[in-house]
């Protein structure tokens, strides 16, 4: 029989994803702050919003589920049966 993977609890899903939205966020808007500030809200919305989707989806979420592996699945209930 097979083990399945026990999803994380929501709330550190949500502190991983917000560890990688915040900074990517922030260096869009200091490297490409006054280009943007140009463009439409709108437009500029849905540009960034669009990059970052991309970016969260197959970019940083796979590395950062990755490097807070050990957080979000934690080892204790398979090291009681062990």
């Amino acid at each position: 029989s097979q083990n399945p993977v026990k999803p994380p609890p929501r709330y550190k899903m949500t502190l991983v994803s917000w560890m990688a939205l915040y900074p990517s966020v922030t260096l869009i808007f200091l490297l490409f702050g006054s280009v943007l500030e140009q463009i439409p809200l709108l437009l500029r919305t849905l540009m960034i919003t669009g990059v970052l989707m991309l970016l969260m989806s197959y970019v940083l979420m796979p590395r950062f589920t990755r490097w807070f592996a050990f957080w979000l699945y934690p080892q204790k209930d398979q090291d009681r049966h062990v």
